[in-house]
């Protein structure tokens, strides 16, 4: 299909019916996974997902999904059904695909007058990628166009990103998994005697489906208690990857009704420490027979530590005595994707007690919630709720790093809230020789800074929502950059005092936006306006907000 023939489908379908009436309800973009990692050479399926979807169909939709294509080629992709079959007539692909370099168009109308039980969260598509260059890449939407069945044009939210890092493994990492949920000793699931276990080479099959919160990082026991093999992969509810945990195949066995499956550890700072779940089989449960920190270069490991929900996680945590590299680092996350987990163990982007929680009380001062002491760590998908006590403490903060230039902090996802007293703050870079990295993370009620670095060899924080701290971000170097950033009610200046002179696209409810060199901000904005809804931390925004798909600073490629 040329272009020619693209610009005719937009113009006659999509302009000239949809835009006749006011906009429908607004449908929601979003990537599964948000991110992932490959070797140059490999492939990546990304998932594009609508919802929002309660109260109205979706009947055609036109958006291009950008990429850098130093970094990744475009392979292909396949439409889902959600339209209606495109191999019966049912809907009609007008996508144009590779539209140009790093540019695919998707495109999708509906034939059907009316659309039938059309569910409120389906599948649009499923991109797929192969890497090419160490690096990584951003996807990101744009020029989206969307309409319902009655011809009537919708509003959409595609501000999500997903981010997929390629990096050559050239000593082949050995990954590690390992699962954490709060105060759980018991087992998760067991096979009574009913539900006989295969395991052949890596692969675990079960005769019945389990449980949809059992994941990636869990220990099934197997074998009379003789074995144990670590869940490294969710292929279904009854197929699993399974490694030993030294990342070896396990023990194959056939007709297993002796198995069960207990989380690794019982809270993050055991698994830190490597103190095993003390429910597991004593027999079984060395199997992290180091104390005081692992050295993940010498043993070429990845160390990947899944949070599970459940109680709250109450104990501090701080990553030191560990070896770490640029690929041999320590990864604490939530699982959320169907490869992880039957069942998201993440908050949705607002604060959610059915997720996993970190949730301590200060004693003394500088005591973070997380204090990260080792050069590559990265921090993804948590809730901290750090109560300071008015006491001088953080929810991350970094500290004693090498001088090692390339060493580097993630942190992503996250939401940090605080009990607003005044010396309790959100991230805090203090090393004279980190770089640290912020991405879609939410931080608020802090009664000190939200996001705040000195030193630094490099600052970078992108796509983040803070309200109601004393000071929104608070940086003191020429290098440090800061974009499409949200920064609100704060008690003193939404951003200060001294930002890169690429940092842009920020929005603040006082003047500071524009102010210390930022570029193009908006200022003075009302939250109310724009938040889904203040007074209960939602800050989802608005369908009618003006600050909907910016993406002027999304995270860079």
């Amino acid at each position: 299909m040329n272009y020619q023939r693209k610009i005719a489908v937009y113009c006659c379908v999509i302009c000239t019916a949809f835009f006749l009436s006011a906009p429908a309800w607004a449908v929601y973009l979003s990537f599964t996974p948000s991110d992932s990692t490959i070797q140059p050479g490999n492939s990546v399926s990304v998932d594009i997902f609508v919802s929002g979807l309660e109260t109205d169909n979706l009947a055609a939709f036109d958006f291009d999904v950008n990429f850098n294509p130093e970094i990744l080629t475009f392979d292909s992709y396949v439409l889902g059904n959600g339209l209606g079959s495109i191999d019966i007539g049912d809907a009609e692909n007008f996508g144009l695909g590779s539209l140009s370099s790093g540019v695919i168009n998707i495109a999708v109308f509906s034939n059907f007058r009316t659309i039938d039980a059309q569910p409120e969260t389906f599948r649009l598509a499923t991109l797929t990628f192969t890497g090419i260059h160490d690096g990584s890449s951003s996807l990101l939407f744009s020029d989206a166009v969307f309409g319902n069945e009655e011809n009537i044009s919708m509003s959409g939210d595609v501000n999500a990103s997903s981010l997929i890092r390629v990096e050559t493994q050239a000593n082949n990492i050995v990954e590690i998994y390992r699962s954490v949920e709060p105060g759980r000793t018991e087992s998760v699931a067991q096979s009574a005697g009913v539900n006989p276990l295969v395991i052949s080479g890596d692969i675990a099959q079960f005769s019945n489906g389990l449980p949809a919160n059992i994941g990636v990082g869990d220990v099934l026991v197997y074998g009379e208690q003789n074995h144990a093999a670590f869940i490294h992969k969710r292929i279904s509810p009854a197929v699993f990857t399974v490694r030993t945990n030294t990342g070896a195949a396990p023990v194959p066995i056939s007709a297993d009704n002796s198995w069960s499956i207990y989380r690794a550890y019982t809270s993050l700072r055991d698994a830190e420490n490597g103190n095993e779940n003390t429910g597991i089989p004593q027999q079984l449960r060395n199997f992290d027979t180091w104390t005081g920190g692992k050295d993940l270069i010498a043993d070429n490991q990845r160390w990947i530590i899944a949070c599970y929900a459940g109680n709250p996680d109450t104990s501090n945590i701080y990553i030191n005595g560990w070896t770490t590299g640029p690929e041999n680092y320590i990864r604490i996350f939530t699982p959320h994707t169907p490869d992880q987990v039957g069942i998201s163990q993440r908050h949705d982007g607002k604060w959610s007690e059915t997720s996993y929680r970190l949730v301590t009380t200060a004693a003394d001062d500088y005591q973070s919630s997380i204090c990260i002491r080792e050069d590559y760590v990265r921090i993804e998908g948590l809730q901290i709720h750090t109560k300071a006590n008015n006491f001088s403490t953080y929810g991350i903060t970094t500290n004693s790093l090498s001088s090692e230039s390339s060493n580097h902090i993630y942190v992503s996802d996250c939401i940090l809230k605080g009990d607003g007293t005044p010396r309790g703050g959100g991230i805090r870079g203090y090393d004279f020789m980190g770089n640290l990295t912020v991405r879609n993370t939410i931080v608020y009620d802090m009664g000190d800074v939200c996001i705040s670095a000195s030193g630094q060899h490099t600052f970078e924080a992108y796509n983040n929502t803070v309200y109601n701290c004393w000071r929104g971000f608070h940086v003191s170097n020429p290098a440090f950059i800061v974009k499409n950033n949200i920064s609100a009610e704060s008690a003193d200046y939404d951003y200060a005092n001294w930002f890169g002179s690429t940092s842009s696209d920020n929005v603040s409810s006082d003047g500071s936006a524009a102010m210390w060199g930022l570029l193009n901000g908006i200022t003075y904005i009302v939250p109310e306006e724009h938040f889904i809804d203040v007074e209960a931390r939602d800050f989802h925004l608005k369908n009618t907000s003006s600050l909907r798909g910016r993406n002027a600073g999304a995270f860079p490629e």
